[in-house]
């Protein structure tokens, strides 16, 4: 009866974690972001439960995600012609929700030495017109990210 009452809580135990799980993104994935246009683009992270449902709001599709067997999961979802804010909704035993989404062009540059060169250049070496950019408070359709370096000798998740 004793080892019962052991099995019974360590199952509400972990069926109530799983309960409260979120989701986990990459650092690419979050609010703020831009999603290519008229595209199938590729959402992924870890989830502690099996199932995670996923809603768009530019099109209010649901789409229901089965998480590996490392807790991983990935999915392709169908984006507009250019527009927004949006969301997107996560749902796995708690709710993340993205916002500000923009759909429309992403540029990624690298590969260069340059590409390390802040867009308003270095102390010494300005880069013409960055600051017009840069200063630019009434456009809020461009947005920038940027990957700080990292090395290692074995690939990375990224989460």
């Amino acid at each position: 009866m004793q080892l019962k009452r052991v099995y019974l809580s360590i199952s509400y135990l972990l069926l109530s974690a799983s309960l409260f799980a979120n989701v986990v993104l990459p650092s690419v994935i979050g609010s703020g972001m831009v999603l290519q246009q008229n595209s199938q683009v590729l959402l992924w992270g870890k989830a502690g439960t099996a199932t995670i449902k996923i809603i768009t709001s530019w099109n209010n599709r649901q789409y229901n995600v089965v998480r590996q067997k490392d807790s991983s999961w990935r999915v392709r979802v169908q984006t507009p012609k250019a527009g927004g804010p949006y969301q997107i909704t996560f749902i796995d035993g708690g709710r993340t929700v993205l916002t500000n989404i923009l759909i429309g062009e992403v540029w990624v540059c690298s590969g260069q030495s340059n590409m390390e060169m802040p867009v308003k250049g270095f102390g010494n070496q300005p880069v013409l017109h960055s600051n017009d950019l840069l200063m630019d408070a009434e456009n809020d359709q461009i947005r920038l990210f940027r990957l700080e370096r990292a090395l290692t000798r074995t690939p990375a998740s990224g989460l």
